[in-house]
């Protein structure tokens, strides 16, 4: 099925009944080049899903009304990545990142930087 909001920004695929609410399974592509596959409940990413974004970057993991949290990997265009938990967006928690060199730093994360590194 196909919807489109009154504005006609935004074009959802989904397998839901009730096309007014996003709820289930689906994938929205925005005009902006932003694609989003993945659960829906009560009209928000919610669940597990994967984002896309224009700038080559991507996002895959869990998403709680709307928001990236909990467990995900960010793979940033330049070829760096996070792999850990996110809260309200950003990366916060465990995590680990990986530079291109390949050198990887493990610790805790706050509001979107290292506080604290573990070695392998």
């Amino acid at each position: 099925m196909k919807a489109e909001d009154k504005k006609g920004s935004n074009k959802t695929i989904s397998d839901v009944e009730n096309i007014r609410v996003r709820h289930g399974k689906g994938v929205e592509c925005s005009v902006t080049g932003v694609i989003y596959k993945g659960d829906w409940y009560n009209g928000k990413k919610h669940g597990n899903g994967m984002l896309f974004l224009p700038n080559g970057d991507r996002y895959v993991g869990e998403y709680v009304q709307g928001v990236r949290q909990g467990e995900g990997i960010y793979k940033f265009a330049n070829g760096t990545e996070y792999r850990g938990q996110f809260k309200t967006g950003v990366m916060h928690g465990r995590g680990q990142f990986k530079h291109l060199d390949g050198y990887i730093e493990v610790g805790e994360f706050e509001n979107g930087n290292i506080v604290v590194t573990h070695s392998l």
